[in-house]
């Protein structure tokens, strides 16, 4: 028997109310806030809600802000939705910028790793990825 192609792709996990922000067009966010910086220009990447195994989203990750001065926090308040007067990581609050989002129409399952907070590097099937429908939030 075929051995099925396995690919590795980076999952950003993420609370369930900010990524259904990300998801809707309407509300326009496409900073995600966090207290570390990351790497990962122009890639691809995925994203799932916290305390589920599934992705529902993927987006081409295009680039991180920071550290946030003060008046950086409040004048892109339109780009990552947070209400709140304070940078949540203070002088360590970077802003990771989404470009292009696509919605899975069906959530992908996926094996969650304990202790994975930010970052999870998924094996998955090939057919899996090839096989999902993903689609501009906008035809939802």
């Amino acid at each position: 028997p075929l051995r099925e192609e396995r690919l590795i792709i980076s999952v950003l996990i993420i609370k369930p109310g900010w990524l259904q922000k990300i998801m809707d067009p309407e509300c326009g966010k496409t900073w995600e806030i966090r207290g570390k910086k990351c790497k990962k220009d122009g890639q691809v990447i995925y994203l799932a809600g916290s305390r589920t195994s599934a992705i529902y989203a993927r987006v081409k990750f295009e680039g991180c802000h920071g550290p946030l001065t003060q008046d950086e926090w409040e004048a892109n308040v339109g780009r990552h939705c947070v209400r709140q007067h304070t940078r949540p990581y203070g002088a360590r609050t970077y802003a990771y910028q989404f470009g292009e989002l696509e919605v899975a129409r069906h959530p992908i399952p996926f094996e969650r790793v304990g202790g994975a907070v930010i970052w999870q590097n998924v094996p998955i099937e090939h057919a899996v990825l090839t096989n999902a429908v993903f689609e501009a939030p906008e035809s939802i």
